[in-house]
């Protein structure tokens, strides 16, 4: 909750949050968490945003919150993985 806090207040200033998100990935894969995981919890990020906001949940808020978690998982996927096996 604290990354996706994160993520959130520095949606108007990305460049200052991609150096955290690559950090938190490269601990992540130190987890076990491998990259195909990315888009299950991404799937479940937006089927909890949909329940959690109901009618505000409009197409366009799905949209930019799919564009956001895809530009950011892509972000952690290159940096735990970059060079190695998934």
């Amino acid at each position: 909750m604290q990354a996706l806090s994160l993520v959130v207040k520095g949606l108007n200033d990305i460049s200052a949050i991609i150096p955290v998100a690559q950090k938190l990935a490269v601990r992540h894969a130190d987890y076990g968490v491998r990259a195909e995981h990315y888009q299950p919890v991404g799937e479940a990020l937006l089927w909890t945003l949909e329940k959690g906001l109901g009618p505000d949940f409009t197409p366009a808020v799905k949209a930019a919150w799919g564009e956001a978690y895809k530009t950011l998982s892509g972000v952690m996927i290159a940096a735990a993985y970059q060079g190695k096996a998934a």
